[in-house]
């Protein structure tokens, strides 16, 4: 089975982009306003009767700055297609943004209709969601877990069933909520319910390794049977990665030179394969992550 990483992984740089990207709004105002200038200084009519645009007599509102006159102090709304917020401006000038739905990025819990600002990959991404903390979902009477559905751009309570993400134990129908890939950057991939966090935690000589939906950016730890693990899955790091392997073979590969992942694969090195052959390394890429092979 070979899992495919394009779309976690583009859901996570897509995601750090969105963060990097936050605030590149344009201004279309100024060249509005330039041309409108334009236009009055130049354009005449008649008997030398200067033709204005833009502007209005005495008994009418202020233009909205992108060529739109209102009247009195009915609002004018600013649709400001190329950023995020959508703004209404009154004649006073005043600005009133109100509550962002579910989705939308966000500073605080105060910019939410939710009152729930949920920031995720390492604090470096945060929208508006059901909940931000697990806490949310009990005090709600709605769940034990808030878990994160980065497809969606939403965070909501369950039940703490498998695979869904946690901050505690007590979060986890089952109690154990723990990393599935370990990271170097603290809280750039949540934590998930799953069966154990170490071997010990399973029963009948079973043994806890790692199971990872890199499609659905999602995972667990889940108690296998010793040597049930095909060519081309995870495997756990340690001793316990080559005894959950079908092959007895365990190897690491990064992604992106960043993520280091263990992979059941066909050869350690050389010596596993046969005569004339070479253990090709395990990869993690983009395109997805294969277990060494004797080539």
């Amino acid at each position: 089975m070979m899992f495919k990483l394009d779309r976690g992984l583009f859901l996570l740089i897509s995601a750090l982009s969105f963060a990097a990207c936050r605030g590149d709004d344009g201004d279309t105002s100024a060249s509005s306003s330039s041309s409108s200038a334009g236009t009055d200084s130049n354009s005449s009519t008649g008997e030398g009767t200067p033709t204005t645009t833009g502007a209005t007599d005495s008994t009418s509102g202020s233009g909205s700055g992108d060529g739109t006159t209102t009247t009195g102090d009915t609002p004018t709304t600013t649709n400001n297609s190329a950023g995020f917020i959508t703004t209404a401006t009154d004649s006073s000038g005043d600005t009133n943004t109100g509550p962002l739905p579910n989705g939308s990025q966000c500073a605080s819990d105060d910019d939410c209709e939710s009152m729930n600002c949920f920031s995720t990959l390492g604090g470096m991404v945060a929208f508006c969601a059901d909940c931000n903390e697990d806490q949310d979902c009990v005090d709600a009477g709605t769940g034990t877990a808030c878990t994160l559905d980065i497809a969606t751009q939403n965070a909501a309570c369950t039940a703490g069933e498998t695979g869904s993400t946690c901050m505690s134990d007590a979060a986890c129908a089952g109690g154990h909520c723990d990393a599935v890939i370990e990271v170097p950057i603290p809280g750039l991939l949540p934590d998930t319910c799953g069966d154990c966090g170490e071997s010990a935690d399973c029963m009948n000589m079973q043994l806890c390794s790692p199971t990872f939906d890199f499609m659905a950016f999602s995972g667990n730890n889940a108690c296998v049977d010793p040597g049930s693990v095909e060519n081309n899955n995870l495997c756990p790091k340690g001793a316990d990665g080559p005894d959950v392997c079908k092959s007895g073979h365990c190897n690491s590969a990064t992604i992106m030179g960043i993520v280091e992942v263990f992979i059941c694969g066909e050869c350690d090195d050389d010596n596993d394969c046969a005569m004339g052959q070479t253990c090709m390394p395990a990869e993690a890429s983009m395109n997805g992550i294969m277990g060494s092979v004797c080539a």
